[in-house]
C-alpha cells in the first residue's frame, strides 16, 4: 500500500525535525529526536551527585521518571560535611527541579571555597546550559579545561555547545578528545555520533551509538538514539531493513521504560515507514494513552486517515483538533490546521472484500 499524501507529508516534518534538532536543544530535559547531551559529568570528591534525567523525545518535552535516590555526601572521619561537596549537592538537586537560579548560586558558592576545582566549573556550566545561557556555559567549560587538561566531562560538555552553536568541527574534536581521555564516557559516543547523523555520515554515526548501546546496555537512551538513527537511515538510504533494526531498538527500550509515551510513539514511526499501519495505529493509541498531551501522537494518528480503515473521519478530524489546542510549535499548528481543512474533503476508497478461498 503507498502512503497517502498526509502521511507522507508527516513523515517528511518528521524526519526533517528529527535532523534539525540533533544539535539544537543542548541540555533540555526532553525525550525523540536525536540530542546532543551534557552530562551528568563524572564527580570529583567523596560525594554521588543525582544524575539528570538525559533521556531526549520531538514529540513532547516530558521528563522521564526517575527513581534515582537524593545525593548524598559522604562524611569525613570527624562527622561533618565537606562544604564544598554540600553546595555542589545542593545545586545539582536545584538543577534536577529546574530552579536555575539557585542552582548557580550553589554552584557558585563552591567556587569561593574552592577556585582551582574544576567540578564547580562544570555544573555551574551545565546549568547555563540548561537555561539556555550558551556563551557563559563555554566559558564555564573552558575553566574547567584550563584547571584540568585531561577532564573528559569536561570536553564532552563544551562540545555539546560547540554542536548547539553549529561549531560542528570543533564540537567534534571536543567529543574525540573526551573519548581519548575516558574510553568508557557513554554520552561523549551519543553526542559525537549525533554530529556525524547532521553531518550526514551515517555509518559513523550508528559505529558510536553502538558503541553507546555496548558501554550502557542497560540505558534505554541508548536504544532509543540509536532507533531514531535507523530511522532517519532507512529514510535516507531507503533501506527497509533499518526500519527493522528501529523496531527492536525501540522494542529494548520500552522494555525498560514502558510508561514512556515517546517510545512508543518513535517505534509507531517505524511502523509508518514500513507501512504497517496498524502496529504504528496501535503505537500511537498507547502514546496518547500515556500522555493525553503527546501532540505528535495526535497528528500522526490524524494522518493515517484514510490509509487505516478502523480509524473514523470523525475520530481524525478530533484528533486534529486536539493537536491543534495543544501545539505551541507553529509547524505542528500549521499541520494540524490543514489536516482540520483536508481531512473533510478525502472520500474513503472502499476496501476489497476479503475473496473467498477456493
Amino acid at each position: 500500500m503507498s502512503k497517502s499524501p498526509l502521511l507522507k507529508s508527516v513523515l517528511i516534518i518528521v524526519l526533517i525535525s528529527i535532523l534539525i534538532s540533533a544539535c539544537s536543544s543542548v541540555g533540555s530535559p526532553a525525550p525523540t529526536e536525536i540530542e546532543i547531551e551534557i552530562g551528568p559529568p563524572e564527580p570529583t570528591g567523596d560525594f554521588t551527585p543525582m544524575p539528570t534525567n538525559t533521556l531526549r523525545s520531538t514529540p513532547t518535552a516530558t521528563p522521564i521518571p526517575t527513581e534515582t535516590p537524593p545525593p548524598t555526601v559522604e562524611p569525613s572521619p570527624t562527622n561533618t560535611l565537606d562544604p564544598y561537596n554540600t553546595h555542589i549537592v545542593a545545586g545539582v538537586e536545584f538543577l534536577s527541579k529546574e530552579d536555575f537560579d539557585s542552582a548557580v548560586t550553589e554552584f557558585t558558592e563552591a567556587i569561593r571555597i574552592d577556585t582551582t576545582n574544576p567540578l564547580g566549573y562544570l555544573y555551574r556550566g551545565r546549568a547555563y546550559a540548561t537555561n539556555e545561557r550558551f556563551d557563559d556555559a563555554l566559558q564555564e567549560f573552558n575553566i574547567a579545561i584550563n584547571y584540568d587538561p585531561n577532564y573528559a566531562e569536561a570536553y564532552n560538555a563544551r562540545g555539546a555547545i560547540y554542536a548547539q552553536k553549529q561549531q560542528y568541527s570543533q564540537a567534534m574534536k571536543d567529543f574525540t578528545k573526551a573519548i581519548e581521555l575516558n574510553p568508557n564516557l557513554t554520552p561523549a559516543y551519543s553526542n559525537r555520533a549525533t554530529t556525524y547523523m547532521s553531518q550526514k555520515e551515517y555509518e559513523l554515526g550508528l559505529q558510536d551509538f553502538s558503541k553507546a548501546v555496548e558501554l550502557s546496555p542497560d540505558d534505554p537512551e541508548t536504544y532509543f538514539n540509536r532507533g531514531q538513527a535507523y530511522l532517519v537511515i532507512a529514510e535516507n538510504m531507503g533501506e527497509e531493513a533499518y526500519a527493522d533494526y528501529c523496531i527492536a531498538d525501540f522494542n529494548q527500550a520500552i522494555a525498560f521504560l514502558p510508561e514512556v509515551s515517546d517510545f512508543f510513539l518513535n517505534r509507531a514511526l517505524c511502523f509508518l515507514y514500513k507501512t504497517d499501519l496498524k502496529n504504528g495505529y496501535n503505537d500511537l493509541t498507547q502514546a496518547i494513552a500515556l500522555d493525553k498531551e503527546n501532540v505528535r501522537a495526535y497528528v500522526y494518528r490524524a494522518s493515517l486517515f484514510p490509509d487505516f480503515e478502523e480509524l473514523t473521519m470523525e475520530q481524525a478530524l478530533e484528533d486534529a483538533r486536539m493537536a491543534l489546542e495543544l501545539a505551541e510549535d507553529d509547524e505542528l499548528k500549521k499541520l494540524a490546521q490543514q489536516m482540520l481543512n483536508e481531512i473533510p474533503k478525502i472520500t474513503p476508497q472502499p476496501y476489497p472484500s476479503p475473496q473467498p478461498t477456493p
